[in-house]
C-alpha cells in the first residue's frame, strides 16, 4: 500500500498553483458545446479538513492558500469562489476583530482537492473518472461523491 496521504500537504502553494492551472483549462475546454471527461489518477480524498492533525502537522496551508485567500485580484475570482463555498464567513465579532492577522487562516478551514474544483465547474453533459489506490480516502471519495452520476470513483 502507498503512504502518501494528500492530506499533509491539503492548500500548499503546490495546490494552489495546480488548481489554478485547473480551472483555467476546464473554463477553456469548456468553450465547446461538447461533453468533456475530466480523469483524476490520483483524487485523494477530495476535500481536507485543514485543522486536522495531518493538515496541521505540515501546516502547508499557511503558505500556500491562506497568504492569497483574501485577495480580490480578478484572475483568482474563480478558484476563490470554489474554496470560499467550503468556507462560511464566521461573525465579524470575536478573534478576528482582535487579530486581524490571522483572518484567512482563521476563515479558511476546508480546502477541496482537484475532483471537488472540477465538479464544481463540469457542466451536465461532462463527465469524470476519479481514480484513487488508498483505502482510507478511496472511502471517503467515493462518499463525496455518491450523489453525483457524472462522477465514477474507482479503487484503482
Amino acid at each position: 500500500m502507498l503512504s502518501y496521504r494528500h492530506s499533509y500537504h491539503a492548500g500548499s502553494f503546490a495546490d494552489v498553483l495546480k488548481h489554478l492551472v485547473l480551472v483555467e483549462i476546464l473554463q477553456y475546454l469548456q468553450r465547446k458545446v461538447g461533453a468533456l471527461e475530466y480523469i483524476d489518477t490520483h483524487a485523494g480524498a477530495g476535500l481536507f479538513d485543514l485543522h486536522s492533525a495531518h493538515a496541521e502537522k505540515r501546516a502547508e496551508y499557511r503558505d500556500g492558500i491562506a497568504r492569497i485567500y483574501a485577495s480580490v485580484a480578478p484572475e483568482l475570482a474563480e478558484y476563490l469562489s470554489i474554496v470560499a463555498a467550503f468556507n462560511p464567513a464566521p461573525d465579524l465579532v470575536g478573534n478576528r476583530a482582535a487579530n486581524p492577522a490571522n483572518e484567512s487562516q482563521e476563515v479558511l478551514n476546508h480546502y477541496p482537492g482537484s475532483p471537488v474544483i472540477a465538479q464544481k465547474l463540469l457542466r451536465p453533459q461532462d463527465k469524470a473518472s476519479l481514480f484513487e489506490l488508498h483505502s482510507t480516502d478511496f472511502e471517503l471519495l467515493r462518499q463525496q461523491f455518491s450523489g453525483d452520476a457524472r462522477f465514477r470513483v474507482m479503487k484503482q
